[in-house]
């Protein structure tokens, strides 16, 4: 029962980083706005997780850190329920 709450906990962490990058390509590099249901997703997913993390950071100016430490936050997410998928 445990492997499988890791598992999905490890691929609901994957997915949103996944999104978060796609979000960075889609936005930040080709400044495309496309306001159809696949964008709408994307920002609805990120949003909340994006807006947290900008809150807890200081003004970095022009650079905005907040969707590497996402990646980064949720690839250790990833990584421990995977091992705590492994151990049971």
């Amino acid at each position: 029962m445990i492997d499988y709450l890791a598992t999905i906990i490890s691929y609901s962490a994957d997915i949103l980083s996944f999104l978060i990058f796609i979000r960075i390509i889609i936005y930040s590099w080709l400044r495309m706005r496309f306001n159809n249901f696949i964008d709408r997703i994307i920002l609805d997913f990120t949003d909340p997780i994006l807006d947290r993390i900008k809150n807890f950071m200081p003004s970095t100016g022009m650079i905005d850190f907040s969707p590497m430490i996402a990646i980064l936050g949720l690839s250790l997410i990833s990584e421990l329920a995977m091992r705590i998928a492994m151990n049971y």
